[in-house]
């Protein structure tokens, strides 16, 4: 079992995705009805699947249930959480080597969603229907199922420098046969493959990493600000992209970015080895 939590390498238990569902369900909607309509469908949707469930199956802790938190029965039998190796919150923002973890989540962020909120139009745009952009975005979601188990796996057998590494040369791959998809194969390649299986590092390695490399001790707290950055990303990817669409009337120059940003992410990974020698009795 990796340090993650789970066989699989992710810190949560696999889902499927619901834009396996939702992308060609709300892409019919709007066809056959508005856009207008299909948020109302959505949002209903939503509140009639998230409220109950929040009111009455979710619990906040596992001691509501008379159970013990996922490990604890180990964590038991472990030294106390004061005695893990590891940095102090106030010790890793001090550091170099969080502050590049911070800069790898940013800029993955920002190359991922930049790509996936501006799939459908990109595609649309060089001669898709609707409808099968929203069936290859869906297609894309399954094969995101698979990414995460598969770079958990990776991450067990390979080390996680090398699945990092290669999980980066996949996306920037990906992007760049974004700029021959006008053939269907190889639509089909960088969805079904590439990029769901690529994208899988901004939500599988990076807890992993930062566990490695800073440590367990204060590792809810650290995490928590990483996490940030992967907001931050967002917010800055999908505008970013409807931006540089808007004054080049190409999403090219966007493409042409994100994979700039991927090789300064994977660089800065390196970066982060040559800075953090030992923590927690491993090497970064």
């Amino acid at each position: 079992m990796t340090s993650g939590g789970w066989p699989w390498g992710s810190s949560s238990p696999p889902r499927v995705s619901a834009g396996l569902i939702f992308n060609p369900l709300t892409n019919w909607i709007i066809i056959n009805y508005s856009w207008q309509t299909t948020y109302l469908v959505c949002g209903i949707v939503i509140g009639i699947l998230s409220i109950p469930t929040a009111l009455f199956i979710v619990s906040a802790k596992p001691a509501d249930k008379g159970l013990l938190p996922y490990g604890g029965e180990e964590a038991v039998a472990q030294q106390s959480q004061d005695e893990q190796g590891g940095l102090t919150a106030t010790q890793a923002f001090r550091g170099t080597a969080f502050w590049l973890l911070a800069a790898i989540i940013l800029l993955i962020a920002i190359a991922n969603m930049g790509v996936l909120h501006h799939i459908v139009p990109y595609l649309t745009d060089i001669g898709f229907s609707s409808s099968t952009a929203a069936a290859l975005m869906s297609l894309h979601m399954t094969m995101l199922i698979f990414g995460k188990v598969l770079v958990g796996g990776l991450a067990d057998r390979l080390g996680l420098l090398k699945s990092y590494l290669l999980c980066m040369i996949g996306l920037m791959v990906s992007i760049a046969l974004l700029y021959g998809s006008q053939l269907m194969w190889v639509a089909i390649a960088f969805y079904n493959v590439l990029f769901g299986f690529s994208i899988a590092v901004r939500t599988v390695l990076p807890p992993l990493m930062t566990t490695r490399v800073l440590g367990q001790k204060h590792f809810a707290v650290i995490y928590g600000f990483l996490n940030i950055f992967t907001t931050l990303g967002t917010a800055v990817g999908v505008p970013l992209s409807g931006f540089i669409y808007d004054w080049t009337k190409s999403y090219h120059m966007a493409f042409a970015l994100y994979i700039v940003l991927c090789v300064i992410a994977a660089v800065a990974r390196i970066a982060v080895m040559a800075k953090v020698k030992k923590v927690n009795g491993a090497v970064a």
